[in-house]
């Protein structure tokens, strides 16, 4: 179905499948969005489209349906008013992020307390219209992909800190390995009782001390840099994993 782009001249129209002409809102178009509406959740409506819509869960849940992870939150299931329209406004936000205009949504008030029914109605009819032309699966795609994106760069970041923490820990221990040898030296030289040998002896002692810890300290750090690089590689694998999942859920759904 085509929609017409200028909804502001079409308040009393709707646009048919494979017809430019138009038709006056009316039952039968509010049966069309109904019908689409059960065809995409696969479940009827009991009774009124907009009493079933009243709460946000439903339209919440139909929207996730055609673009997958576009609400986030979970809709509240109540009576209460004020977690409606908190549910209305979840979906209106979701469909604002998905890219429909100012003009193909309606406000909380429209379906909350039926100030604007055609509103609603054309919508749903806006998000049909963009299903029948491929583009949900499109924007669905795109949306995956800049959450990879921001995924990777997430993961990138924190794999950053990590070596950062680490190079500054090696760094640290190499001035406390090296200060407590200066000291040990100074303390070995001022020592006037000792011979020579002795003294010749204890700095080889003390520098083969040194010279083991600074090797395992090295290798630590070795080791702790081949953990880190493994760490990213399984999260970058776990990345695609995720991503095909997401690309094989999303053709299974459509």
């Amino acid at each position: 179905a085509s929609v017409n782009k200028d909804f502001a001249t079409r308040q009393n129209t709707h646009w048919v499948e494979g017809d430019d002409a138009s038709k006056a809102y009316g039952p039968e178009v509010v049966a069309e969005a109904k019908e689409f509406i059960e065809k995409t959740m696969g479940k009827k409506l009991e009774g009124d489209m907009f009493e079933a819509l009243r709460s946000g869960v439903l339209l919440c849940e139909f929207l996730n349906t055609i673009f997958p992870g576009t609400i986030k939150a979970k809709p509240q299931q109540s009576k209460v008013p004020a977690f409606r329209l908190q549910n209305i406004q979840l979906y209106l936000d979701g469909c604002a992020s998905c890219g429909f205009a100012t003009y193909e949504r309606f406000n909380q008030m429209d379906l909350y307390e039926n100030k604007d029914e055609k509103a609603v109605v054309y919508n749903i009819l806006a998000i049909k219209a963009r299903v029948d032309t491929g583009q949900a699966e499109a924007a669905a795609k795109e949306k995956a992909r800049l959450e990879k994106e921001a995924k990777e760069k997430e993961e990138a970041e924190r794999q950053a800190r990590i070596q950062k923490e680490a190079e500054e820990r090696a760094k640290k221990e190499r001035e406390e390995l090296e200060k407590a040898m200066a000291s040990a030296m100074k303390d070995l030289e001022s020592d006037k009782a000792k011979s020579a040998e002795e003294v010749a002896k204890a700095k080889a002692e003390l520098a083969k001390k040194m010279a083991d810890q600074k090797a395992a300290l090295e290798a630590e750090l070795a080791k702790e840099q081949e953990r880190i690089k493994k760490d990213a590689e399984a999260a970058k694998a776990k990345l695609e994993r995720d991503r095909l999942a997401a690309e094989a859920k999303l053709k299974a759904d459509r």
